[in-house]
């Protein structure tokens, strides 16, 4: 849980000190935006390279900068950016008190939606089902903690697991949903926690330029994987030196970038956190009675990106993450409250990963990528002087490498195989379990123009478990209509989804079977100029899922989410002003696990509505965020009503309202931003579900998280600020 804690305060200050500038009247630079054929260009980018004054593009392309660090005389390069054209520059020898009347043309696009729109790697929006992409900015604006699992908790059909910390998606296990690095998988994405308390994101926003979370019927590409795909984009190659500091009561972060190449063709870059939550615990309370930290959280961690585009067609990415987290916590007895259960959690976590991307021509691509991850969990659990074991090892290595085409006109084929080798060996008490389970996946999927704006995908993928000694097909397709203008989206999925099983200590390990889920979705979407709306209804039935008693387990069981989706986003409406509004109906039922028969999903809530806010003030120097999260009480089983009675009850329902403060200001040449952030404002007790005494069923505690607010403040202090890279383009068009 404090690992959430640490890593969401650190990737907050890490990204949005960026986002500063205040503006004040003295030299005005003014002109206007077209493109190829003298038409206006809304929302392009506007700014003066090294300077921090900038300014967007209205809906007639109109633009207006006014500083107060330029005089008459100076000569500045002016720079613009609008996302599908290319990048313009301009010279300008300032005269006077003005420069206006600029008539600047960014040219043709880049990429054009109709005919030409698949001919240029759009085969990715035109395959899958993307609505939810977000950039590391996003993340940051999109929900108060600012960690990739916790922004994501804002988007529609997906809640994040109050006591793990993982994503439930659409009445899904935390476990249904994969994470996926340029490509590649990223096993064990939540962090190290304690009982009850949730874990946060290992890998930090500010590594990717884009991410997005696919919440069903996704490409053929990916496997392994019953409800979802979070699929992270990594950024390019650093075009400055930057080194950044980030302070706080219990944290040091540091992250530094250095291009080793001219022209922006390599760059290496390094980070170091450390983090010593003890501070934070010995001067505020935690809210539980049961339960408190002893030591820590301490976690150490260091990364390392090494970017090489040996050419426009040849880049060359290698990335390594290296963390070690320790939690030392005390519980009371549930049956003896004057016992006290000590618990010692250590986590080590290294994660490697090559890739290789060739980019033959426009219509040729090959990707070559290899990863390891080896993780340790252990728990060490004491009680009258007695310990118990827990322990979890396993050392995964993936290879994969897949090929994009064009085939013929509007015709691309995307095709791949990946191979995986996981060692891992379980400890619990007395139980344990060793296995090698080697898994291959080949997958073919074709994307193709109907008739005019009606485009489909169709695929297949097929995989071999040799831990499960079965091989599986499922198919995937998806029909879809894109108006001239690509703003309006209607369409229809379907697909067969399939998951190695986990190991159960009383399973027959020879009688394993892969669980499976079909998801049939019916959606529209419109993007418009600052507006986004998002509508979705599905339905997900499964089967094959894990039963279990003491004696015995098999996959017998079955079940069925289905629900409405909605979301919408306006950064058009009010002035320096964004928000989004998200609401999502789920009906899950499941026979899983230890259920009795068909009950209501654990983890699922049915009713879940957030409204997010960003607002800009005072010319922008002080950012205010406001977050509101509703989520109706989950269903948990009460063992005084009886198996007949099996989770029938519910939880309180969760009201949480959380707020960040980020005022942006400079000190010579370096850029400060000092950061204020409350999460559950009111301090309302969110209670996720119960735990049961074994001896008596009129026994329980709460399970909530430790502290049911969470104060924190921070200095970020930047070094070497560059306008010219994608992550300020991103800021401004927030603002």
């Amino acid at each position: 849980m404090e690992k959430t804690v640490a890593f969401r305060i650190k990737f907050l200050l890490l990204l949005t000190f960026l986002s500063s500038a205040g503006l004040a009247a003295q030299v005005k630079i003014s002109g206007t935006v077209t493109d190829a054929g003298e038409k206006p260009v809304s929302g392009a980018i506007v700014f003066i390279e090294n300077h921090f004054s900038e300014a967007d593009t209205d809906e007639n392309g109109k633009f207006e900068i006014i500083s107060d660090d330029l005089k008459s005389g100076d000569h500045i390069t002016l720079m613009v950016h609008k996302k599908g054209f290319t990048d313009k520059a301009l010279e300008i020898n300032i005269s006077g008190q003005a420069v206006t009347d600029l008539k600047i043309n960014l040219g043709i696009k880049v990429a054009i939606v109709d005919e030409v729109y698949i001919d240029k790697i759009q085969i990715k929006d035109i395959q899958e089902q993307k609505p939810f992409a977000k950039s590391d900015i996003d993340v940051i604006l999109g929900s108060p903690e600012s960690s990739v699992l916790a922004s994501m908790s804002y988007l529609p059909g997906v809640q994040q697991v109050g006591e793990t910390g993982e994503l439930s998606v659409r009445g899904g296990e935390g476990f249904e949903t994969r994470y996926l690095f340029d490509g590649m998988l990223v096993n064990n994405m939540v962090g190290a926690n304690i009982d009850g308390q949730a874990g946060g994101s290992r890998l930090s926003p500010s590594l990717f330029r884009e991410m997005a979370i696919i919440q069903g019927g996704f490409s053929a590409e990916y496997g392994n994987a019953l409800s979802s795909v979070v699929r992270m984009t990594s950024k390019d190659v650093a075009p400055s030196k930057n080194l950044n500091f980030l302070l706080s009561p219990f944290s040091l972060d540091t992250q530094m970038a250095m291009p080793i190449k001219a022209e922006n063709k390599q760059s290496v870059e390094v980070g170091i956190n450390i983090m010593d939550f003890d501070v934070y615990a010995r001067n505020i309370k935690d809210d539980l009675d049961y339960q408190s930290l002893k030591n820590g959280p301490y976690t150490l961690t260091g990364n390392l990106f090494y970017k090489n585009n040996f050419s426009d067609k040849l880049k060359f990415r290698y990335f390594s993450n290296n963390s070690f987290t320790r939690i030392d916590a005390l519980a009371l007895d549930i049956d003896n409250p004057v016992q006290e259960l000590s618990s010692r959690v250590k986590n080590l976590n290294y994660f490697n990963q090559a890739t290789l991307t060739y980019e033959r021509n426009a219509n040729t691509k090959f990707f070559f990528g290899i990863n390891n991850t080896f993780n340790t969990d252990e728990t060490l659990y004491g009680k009258n002087g007695n310990s118990l074991l827990y322990r979890k090892d396993f050392n995964i290595t993936q290879f994969k490498t897949s090929l994009n085409k064009k085939l013929r006109k509007n015709t691309f084929i995307n095709t791949g195989i990946e191979y995986f080798i996981e060692n891992s060996d379980l400890i619990n008490g007395d139980r344990s379990v060793d296995y090698l389970n080697n898994y291959a996946g080949l997958y073919t999927e074709l994307t193709t123009k109907l008739y005019r704006n009606l485009y489909a995908s169709i695929g297949a993928r097929g995989e071999y478990s040799w831990l499960v000694k079965k091989a599986n097909l499922g198919g995937r397709f998806d029909v879809k209509y894109l108006d001239n203008a690509n703003e309006n989206e209607v369409g229809i999925s379907y697909g067969n989804f399939y998951q190695q099983p986990g190991i159960v200590y009383n399973s027959n390990m020879n009688d394993l079977d892969f669980s499976r889920a079909d998801h049939s979705i019916l959606y529209y979407r419109y993007k418009n100029n600052g507006r986004n709306f998002s509508l979705e209804l599905y339905h997900k039935k499964y089967s094959n899922l894990l039963l279990y008693t003491s004696q015995q387990a098999n996959y017998d069981g079955y079940g069925y989410a289905r629900g409405l989706d909605v979301y919408f986003r306006d950064g058009k409406t009010f002035d320096r002003m964004e928000y989004r509004i998200s609401y999502s109906y789920t009906d899950a039922k499941r026979k899983y696990l230890n259920y009795p028969d068909e009950a209501p999903f654990h983890l699922n809530s049915k009713n879940k509505f957030t409204l997010s806010a960003n607002y800009s003030l005072f010319d922008s120097n002080l950012l205010l965020g406001a977050f509101y999260n509703y989520a109706s009480g989950r269903p948990y089983y009460n063992p005084g009503l009886g198996p007949e009675a099996f989770n029938s009850e519910r939880a309180p329902d969760i009201h949480d309202l959380s707020s960040n403060l980020i005022y942006s200001f400079n000190v010579k040449n370096s850029a400060m931003l000092l950061i204020f952030s409350v999460s559950n404002l009111l301090g309302n007790n969110k209670i996720y579900n119960y735990t049961y005494s074994e001896n008596d069923p009129y026994i329980r505690r709460e399970v909530s998280p430790m502290y049911r607010r969470f104060f924190f403040i921070g200095l970020n202090i930047a070094f070497g600020l560059n306008k010219n890279n994608d992550l300020i383009d991103q800021i401004l068009k927030r603002k």
